[in-house]
This record gives structure tokens, C-alpha cells and sequence, in this order.
């Protein structure tokens, strides 16, 4: 786990002088002078309502930390690309966490976070397809895994998981 002391902070592009981010996902306002010398702070986020980190910059309104840090330390990303959690968690907002990519990669990302949060494998997910496809009860499948009926009987209607064929 990276410390404090090894935290890096680069200029966020369109932001230059005025805001930094940190690679370990923070936001700062840069000492500056308006009319008066102005100290620079690390900014407080918020949470957006789906749970995204949010901060307020001055003239510019409230923007998303991962965009910032992903702007900072990846620079801009291509057409169509957005920011990507790398371990499906929205408020790990780390450098080494981020990454641009499409939609589609985002959608895998969450689905792989939850099957870690979950406890379940890929292969078990293959498995309990196999076992449904099989005609085996739904509530024996989830005794044998662990999960409750729910959990498999979203996953044979491939509401979870969707992405692994």
C-alpha cells in the first residue's frame, strides 16, 4: 500500500497552476495570488448520488476525482472512452486504479468486482450455468455454492454475469 509519503501530485490539463491531482486520488487547489496570496488545500470530496467522489473546483463546478486523476496521470482518453476502475470499485480512486477504456470494459470491470465481493469464481458461475442448464434445482445449486437462491436464479436469467458466456 502506498503512504502518504510517496504521494505524487501532477498538474490536472486545463487546470494548470490552479489544481493538482495526487496519485493517490486527491484533489488540491495550488498557492496563487488574486488579489491577495491565497494558500492552496486539499479539497474535500463529496459523493455523487450512484457513489462517484466529487469535488467543486472554483469557475469550473463540480467534477468527478477519477476523471481528474485519470486526466492528470493518463492524460486524455480516445473517442468514446471513459474512465475505468480497474477493480470495479467507484470510490478507489487511485492513478494505478484508473484507466480510460469503452463502456464495455467498464460494464466487465464492475461484474468482476462484485464476483470477487461475492466470493464467487468464474468457474463457479460457468458451473452453476452448467447445473441450471442441466435442469438441477435452483435451491440445491445455491446450498452446493454457498449464495442464495437469488444469486442463482439472477444468473440463470443472466441478469448477473451477463458478460461471461
Amino acid at each position: 500500500m502506498t503512504s502518504w509519503a510517496d504521494e505524487v501530485w501532477k498538474d490536472i490539463p486545463g487546470y494548470e497552476g490552479r489544481y493538482q491531482a495526487s496519485n493517490l486520488g486527491r484533489i488540491r487547489s495550488v498557492d496563487h495570488i488574486v488579489i491577495r496570496e491565497v494558500k492552496g488545500r486539499v479539497l474535500r470530496p463529496r459523493l455523487r448520488k450512484k457513489g462517484y467522489p466529487v469535488v467543486t473546483l472554483s469557475g469550473a463546478g463540480p467534477k468527478d476525482v477519477h476523471r481528474l486523476v485519470a486526466l492528470a496521470f493518463h492524460g486524455q482518453g480516445g473517442p468514446g472512452e471513459q474512465v475505468r476502475h480497474l477493480n470495479g470499485d467507484k470510490t478507489d480512486i487511485r492513478a494505478e486504479n484508473l484507466a480510460w477504456g469503452t463502456q464495455s470494459d467498464n460494464e466487465r470491470d464492475k461484474y468482476v468486482y462484485a464476483e470477487k465481493r461475492n466470493r464467487l469464481t468464474l468457474r463457479e458461475v460457468k458451473e452453476i450455468r452448467q447445473r441450471i442448464q442441466s435442469g438441477e434445482n435452483h435451491a440445491e445449486i445455491a446450498r452446493a455454492f454457498n449464495v442464495s437462491h437469488t444469486t442463482v436464479y439472477h444468473i440463470a436469467k443472466g441478469e448477473t454475469f451477463a458478460w461471461l458466456k
